[in-house]
């Protein structure tokens, strides 16, 4: 698989189009599956295909792929879902890659600046709302990072949405495996 394939699987998904397009009839609870229609075909993928696909995701996730930046929030939606699933995605090559998005000086700016909106912004303009933040530092604790806890703190000190705090408590308390039981 070449880059430029991954991109268009990952159009595809995006777009319900293609071998996602029975996604187009998931509606209500039964949606809740699309994602499952991903790692499934994933999954069907060889390594090195995989490591492809992962790599244009990223590249989509932090909009450094032309012509997918509608597709960024499902990028790292997916990105998260294949770690969740404690797939060896190898979605961990980027980590430091993560991080410094996570981390960026203007990122972090907007995203304290930001309110709570009735509507997200779409494309690229996706990144400066708050919901990027808290998707990003959800995908770098189900890596497995611990570069994120200093812009955790600046931004929980200084958001001023109560609900972007919130995301990140909860990012944290869920994204983080339980503690393994220990014996007497």
């Amino acid at each position: 698989m070449t880059n430029e394939e991954a991109k268009k699987e990952i159009r595809d998904y995006c777009n319900r189009q293609g071998r996602f397009q029975e996604a187009r009839e998931m509606v209500g609870m039964e949606a809740s599956e699309i994602p499952a229609l991903f790692i499934s075909y994933f999954d069907k993928l060889g390594r090195d295909d995989q490591l492809v696909l992962v790599e244009a995701l990223v590249q989509t996730a932090i909009g450094q792929s032309d012509g997918l930046s509608d597709c960024l929030p499902v990028a790292i939606l997916t990105l998260s879902r294949l770690c969740a699933e404690r797939r060896d995605a190898g979605v961990g090559r980027y980590l430091a890659l993560l991080e410094r998005e996570f981390s960026d000086p203007q990122h972090v700016e907007n995203w304290i600046r930001c309110g709570d909106t009735a509507r997200l912004p779409s494309g690229s303009s996706f990144k400066q709302h708050w919901n990027y933040g808290s998707l990003l530092h959800r995908l770098l604790i189900l890596i497995g990072s611990h570069g994120y806890q200093d812009t955790e703190e600046y931004i929980k000190q200084r958001a001023i949405s109560p609900a972007f705090k919130a995301s990140l408590v909860r990012n944290s308390e869920s994204a983080t495996p339980p503690p393994m039981p220990t014996t007497r």
